[in-house]
């Protein structure tokens, strides 16, 4: 290893794959992440996300200070705490956010998935390479690894890791029988625009923070606005 830097390949250019590239950039290590989207605004999609204390210290850790900077002064106001509801609009259960100081780093915050994502490629420059699809890896007899891709072309490093989603290529290589399990859990989500007319029909229990409605049922509703 003497005179050569040490390089990791990230397979994934999701929130985790791009957190872990920032945290080892910061701390002087060669890392490239591998995304399969085109582009940066390839797929603008997703919702706020819960981020909880332990994940925000994690953040604030792989983060340079001025990221961080952003990161904190665009999250959303996760000041109304969380209510479960019956079918009928009962209250089950209503977790209210703690009244004490909050932390200042160690604290449950709400952001957007997408401005998250661009908070953690801000910096990555040619260190965040995209339509890079993994196809397979192979190991050299000096231990590092080669790494290819559908477009023929191949990179190198000492380290891959997998950050590719819960159908990874890489795992699927490595542990090719870990396979997911489908639970047969289905998930629909989409976004309401708050106009005076929805507004009107909502019952206020529906937007006053987020709310889940848990009918007896197997099925559920997540709200939150």
């Amino acid at each position: 290893m003497s005179g050569r830097r040490f390089d990791v390949a990230i397979v994934g250019g999701g929130i985790g794959g791009l957190c872990l590239a920032q945290g080892l950039k910061k701390v002087g290590i060669g890392v490239t992440v591998y995304e399969r989207d085109e582009s940066p605004a390839a797929r603008l999609q997703g919702f706020r996300v819960h981020i909880d204390p332990e994940g925000s210290t994690a953040l604030h850790q792989c983060l340079p200070e001025h990221l961080w900077k952003v990161f904190n002064e665009t999250e959303g106001d996760f000041g109304q705490g969380f209510t479960l509801l019956t079918e009928q609009l009962q209250e089950l259960l209503c977790l209210h956010a703690e009244t004490r100081p909050m932390d200042r780093i160690a604290r449950h915050r709400s952001i957007s998935r997408i401005t998250l994502r661009q908070v953690l490629l801000a910096g990555l420059g040619e260190s965040a390479r995209f339509n890079k699809r993994f196809v397979s890896y192979e190991e050299l007899p000096d231990r590092r690894l080669t790494i290819h891709f559908d477009d023929g072309g191949s990179a190198r490093a000492d380290v891959v890791i997998a950050a590719d989603g819960v159908n990874s290529r890489v795992r699927k290589q490595y542990l090719p029988d870990a396979e997911p399990i489908d639970t047969g859990v289905v998930a629909l989500g989409g976004k309401v625009l708050l106009t005076d007319g929805v507004m009107a029909l909502a019952p206020h229990r529906l937007l006053d923070g987020p709310v889940a409605v848990m009918p007896p049922g197997a099925c559920s509703l997540f709200m939150a606005i």
